[in-house]
């Protein structure tokens, strides 16, 4: 029987393999609501006498209809274990994985889901030979983590299709991840104080987004979608506050700003508003000059280092990208300006020191002579002589007779 509550129609439906009605919205149509309650009580007869197999009729609907109730499950945190829903950012990069995995794949339905396309897959990743769906252009070779990240995902995705009925079995139920013990991860060269001012005068144009990337630790995404009105340069103690829907973590944290920092992004405000000929409003953009594309902006960030004679390339393989503004703020903050490793965790946002010491600080040799010149050891005031030498002989051997 269907019944309205407030301006939507509801209706029971029954829930395959036992029957059991549960309570369904079909919107604001009576009609629609009828036809569907009906619709369930023909499935669940004809399934009672063998005549329907719901795992056989989602094999073959279009595999787009799977791929969106698979993500907006994600988005409320159904797929999360509890853990509350994940920032949309985290989203939008699945979205694009899953995306660039099914077209590889050619799969048009479930049933062209298999292990051996999910292997071959994987492999043409780890090898560079991917095409992403979204720029059309070849992903780069990827990492061990990164093809961990694409198995972990397929992975996820056949199990969600199994617990909604939708498959009899994952396909993707074998992936086994690839042990990163003793394998480096992307090697990112970390900047200087020294680097970053010749960025950012080598850079006019994109100076401002050095400036902020490299002092505050943001990650692309959050310094995309920063607004003045998280700026709060007006206190006695600057600072600005993270938008959730961005970050990594999925909260809003404050951030402190360092003085000469708030000092630019206070002459910045006025220069957009002169430029604008308007007052900046807490929704305008604090970086708009910031190139939207993820594949330009490591290509820009090289240009201008290579412009401002800055190595792009190390011999132990490390890389200059946009994120190595964010080691470099971890470097900087602890070896050039000495702030304590927990502070630079907390500022970093990472949930262990390790993360922070192990892949975002940088040192060389002359951190290591720079971390001890200063130290004054008093190291006089004993001198072994015969006579000490021979007494403390002397006590050892009272010493071992007395504990016999």
């Amino acid at each position: 029987m269907v019944y309205k509550r407030g301006n939507n129609w509801y209706y029971n439906a029954r829930k395959l393999p036992t029957g059991k009605r549960v309570v369904k919205s079909a919107g604001p149509s009576k009609r629609a609501a009828q036809q569907l309650e009906a619709e369930s009580e023909r499935q669940f007869a004809d399934f009672k006498a063998g005549l329907y197999n719901p795992i056989v009729e989602e094999r073959v609907r279009p595999i787009g209809e799977h791929v969106e109730s698979f993500f907006e499950a994600m988005e409320i945190g159904s797929l999360n274990n509890g853990r509350g829903a994940p920032c949309d950012e985290y989203v939008e990069t699945n979205r694009n994985r899953l995306a660039n995995m099914l077209n590889h794949m050619g799969a048009e339905t479930l049933a062209d889901l298999t292990a051996e396309k999910l292997n071959g897959f994987l492999l043409d990743l780890t090898n560079g030979g991917v095409v992403s769906v979204r720029s059309q252009r070849k992903l780069r070779p990827a990492s061990t983590k990164t093809r961990n990240d694409y198995g972990v995902l397929a992975a996820q995705f056949g199990d969600w299709l199994v617990r909604q009925k939708r498959l009899g079995e994952s396909p993707f139920a074998d992936f086994q991840r690839t042990s990163t013990s003793g394998r480096e991860v992307r090697k990112r060269i970390k900047l200087r104080i020294d680097d970053i001012r010749k960025l950012a005068y080598a850079s006019p144009e994109r100076a401002m987004v050095y400036w902020v990337a490299a002092f505050t630790g943001l990650r692309r995404r959050e310094l995309l979608d920063l607004r003045w009105g998280q700026i709060h340069l007006e206190e006695e103690r600057p600072y600005l506050t993270t938008n959730a829907s961005v970050s990594k973590n999925g909260k809003a944290q404050v951030l402190p700003l360092i003085p000469s920092l708030a000092k630019k992004l206070a002459d910045e405000k006025l220069t957009q508003a002169k430029r604008a000929s308007k007052v900046i409003s807490p929704d305008d953009l604090v970086l708009p000059q910031m190139p939207r594309d993820s594949h330009l902006l490591p290509v820009l960030v090289r240009s201008d280092a290579e412009a401002a004679g800055i190595a792009t390339t190390q011999l132990d393989g490390s890389r200059l990208d946009f994120h190595s503004l964010r080691g470099s703020c971890a470097t900087i903050l602890m070896n050039d300006v000495g702030v304590a490793p927990e502070m630079v965790r907390r500022i970093m946002r990472h949930s262990a020191l390790s993360i922070t010491m192990k892949h975002y600080v940088g040192m060389d040799e002359g951190d290591l002579f720079d971390a001890v010149k200063d130290i004054e050891i008093d190291c006089s005031g004993f001198v072994a002589t015969q006579s000490t030498s021979t007494d403390i002989a002397e006590l050892s051997q009272s010493t071992r007779e007395k504990h016999g």
